[in-house]
């Protein structure tokens, strides 16, 4: 069934307020103005909720999810025939995720184990499509990489760049099942992959020339553009 509309909630975060619940932006066009399933980054600050369960990969858990970026499906938010970007938890581990139109996908994990007090982690996931017949998807953890670069040939079946408008959910799957339940702030979408080392994450997001949006959360779901732009989200 279709999710249940509901407030927005802020709690404190990382750097001012913190999204307490999950956020929808209805408007995300996949022509590169704010978000590409082709190539990115995706970047943000979660704060852990313990304790952290080992749950089997496809058993009865929910799917507690990050990020989701697909078509609206009702019946199953991850069939594999469905061009889709999603990051999600199950119990210790992370697991990012691309898939095509033509029941091809690639995945890579990391374990969040070690996350074993109350706190805010960084999570950045940057996935490439760019070569038009391969596609690869790794995961860095509070600034490390913590996955192998995954990569999937897709045997002649070409990653199309029509234009589509897909909506993009935070905290949940675009049909609100899988509820994250943890605190997600400074949210950053970049335009292609921004990290080859370890680096260290800012606990404020900056716009630069990759970024295409960021939110802060900080009491408002509105995100901000490098043109000056606002990018409405609802809860």
């Amino acid at each position: 069934p279709a999710p249940r509309a509901l407030p927005p909630t802020f709690v404190p975060g990382i750097s001012g307020q913190a999204l307490g619940g999950s956020a929808n932006l209805p408007t995300a066009v996949q022509s590169g103005q704010l978000f590409d399933s082709r190539q990115g980054t995706l970047e943000m600050w979660v704060k852990v909720a313990l304790p952290l369960r080992r749950e089997l990969r496809f058993g009865r858990e929910p799917q507690h999810v990050l990020f989701s970026q697909s078509p609206i499906r009702y019946d199953h938010p991850l069939l594999d025939n469905t061009r889709s970007v999603c990051l999600r938890r199950n119990g210790s581990q992370l697991v990012g995720r691309v898939s095509t139109k033509e029941y091809q996908s690639v995945w890579t994990q990391a374990s969040i184990a070690a996350w074993d007090q109350p706190g805010w982690h960084h999570i950045a996931m940057q996935w490439s499509a760019t070569d038009e017949d391969a596609l690869s998807v790794e995961l860095y953890l509070d600034g490390k990489r913590a996955s192998g670069q995954r990569k999937a040939i897709l045997h002649g079946k070409k990653w199309h760049k029509k234009t589509e408008a897909m909506s993009v959910q935070l905290g949940s799957m675009i049909t609100g099942a899988g509820a994250f339940g943890w605190p997600i702030d400074e949210v950053r979408i970049s335009s292609a992959r921004r990290y080859t080392t370890n680096f260290v994450p800012a606990k404020r997001a900056d716009l630069d020339r990759l970024a295409t949006a960021i939110f802060h959360f900080d009491g408002d779901l509105t995100g901000q553009t490098p043109g000056g732009k606002t990018v409405p989200a609802v809860a």
